[in-house]
């Protein structure tokens, strides 16, 4: 004989069937659990609504999961094609809980293309930075680390710090 379901399964079964929308299974679900065990229909919707809204995805989560159905545009052969692609996406969106325009639907579907590119969208602590490799005052250009006096005052020109570099500028550092 099988073991009966706890009260919690049973009210998970219900949550789930709503969210699919099978009402057979929903009603067959409430039965089975109004049958094992007491509980009012105002008790039972009360419970469903806190279950369903605490199983409710973020914005974030939600967005996330959006931007990653949009990735999938750009990865191999999609089935889906680019004409069809805004409805879709206002379709998943809608399945999401997200209220989105077709104007931002666009602007994912850009931003979309843009990661499949890999265009950098923010620095990384990781990131080798390209920049100049002197520095420039008064017409001289200094393209290591150097001290210069102006006015009566050292100054140690640090044009960048880089792997090259990095142990001149620390010992001028000391020194100075």
């Amino acid at each position: 004989m099988a073991k009966p379901k706890s009260y919690d399964e049973l009210l998970s079964e219900i949550a789930l069937a709503r969210e699919a929308g099978d009402k057979n299974d929903e009603l067959a679900w409430k039965a089975k659990l109004q049958s094992n065990y007491v509980v009012s229909e105002k008790q039972l919707e009360q419970e469903l609504k806190s279950l369903i809204k605490s199983q409710a995805k973020t914005i974030t989560e939600s967005l996330n999961t959006f931007d990653d159905e949009v990735d999938t545009f750009f990865k191999g052969n999609c089935e889906i094609q680019p004409k069809d692609r805004i409805v879709y996406l206002r379709d998943k969106a809608k399945n999401l809980g997200l209220n989105l325009r077709d104007s931002e639907i666009r602007a994912k579907i850009w931003e979309g293309r843009k990661r499949s590119k890999g265009l950098v969208t923010m620095l990384a602590p990781d990131m080798e930075i390209n920049a100049p490799q002197e520095l420039m005052d008064w017409g001289y250009v200094y393209s290591e680390p150097t001290v210069v006096e102006r006015g009566g005052m050292k100054m140690l020109y640090v044009p960048w710090v880089t792997p090259d570099n990095i142990e001149k500028t620390t010992m001028m550092l000391k020194q100075y």
